[in-house]
């Protein structure tokens, strides 16, 4: 069984909604929650029934208590330094944001090269789109990628969901050709 993955995030004070019913609507769905920057959005978001969590930037003390809990998260790293003070404290998966702005493929290929043999594996979100998404999927180290473009804000509130279905039934087909 192939998992989907969706979200909530608690930018601009959201985040927290009840992923328990999406995924008892949607069982094969993979429910987390994006922008969790403190300890009260990383306990919220496991309490509503994310399976995983991302942060945008490295706080420790939101890694300590994710570690403590045993969740699953990814906090942002976008250098080494930051990778080793996450691996320092168990982690081995992490979020690399923003990944266009910082350097795209080339950087990640960079700063993923010394932690290869580790194990480690990255979540590359800001700027992927349809155009540069596989290229960032090419990377053994990769373990997927956000994309935005699936389920822009506005489409949402506008209620745009052929829009919507239309933009993710073009990203599975896309992604298939990776699976294949």
């Amino acid at each position: 069984m192939r998992a989907r993955s969706g979200g909530d995030h608690f930018q601009d004070g959201g985040g927290g909604v009840d992923n328990k019913k999406s995924e008892r609507r949607v069982p094969e769905l993979l429910v987390g929650a994006g922008t969790v920057l403190t300890t009260d959005n990383l306990n919220r978001a496991f309490d509503a029934g994310a399976k995983f969590a991302v942060a945008p930037g490295f706080n420790p003390t939101v890694v300590r208590e994710a570690v403590k809990r045993g969740l699953p998260f990814m906090p942002g790293i976008s250098c080494a330094t930051h990778i080793e003070q996450a691996m320092e404290l168990s982690l081995r998966h992490f979020k690399f944001f923003p990944a266009e702005p910082l350097g795209g493929v080339t950087m990640l290929k960079a700063i993923a090269a010394p932690y290869k043999h580790l194990g480690v594996g990255f979540f590359p979100t800001g700027g992927i789109n349809p155009d540069n998404a596989m290229s960032y999927l090419a990377m053994p180290e990769v373990i997927a990628c956000g994309g935005t473009w699936l389920g822009k804000s506005a489409d949402i509130a506008a209620g745009k969901w052929d829009k919507i279905e239309s933009e993710v039934r073009n990203a599975v087909v896309m992604l298939a050709k990776r699976i294949l």
